[in-house]
């Protein structure tokens, strides 16, 4: 589904829309483990959100590409 999301963004030419798609499927693949496949979804959204300016998503997407490199672990979420 996200998948195709991304097709219909592609075709769109929208690239804001592009970027997140690709942002979640890499949380999908970062969330199963699967890091190196993630990598590759931020890298793609990371340049996009570079090409648009989106800063903010820059620095989540920068955050986990760390993560990644850096072989540590994601930070704990505080329990509410």
């Amino acid at each position: 589904m996200i998948q195709e999301e991304q097709e219909i963004s592609k075709k769109r030419r929208d690239e804001e829309a592009q970027a997140m798609c690709l942002w979640s499927i890499g949380e999908i693949y970062f969330e199963l483990g699967e890091r190196e496949e993630a990598l590759q979804y931020f890298k793609e959204a990371l340049d996009i959100l570079k090409r648009i300016g989106a800063a903010e998503g820059i620095e989540e997407i920068l955050k986990k590409i760390n993560i990644i490199k850096g072989g540590d672990k994601e930070p704990e979420r505080e329990k509410s």
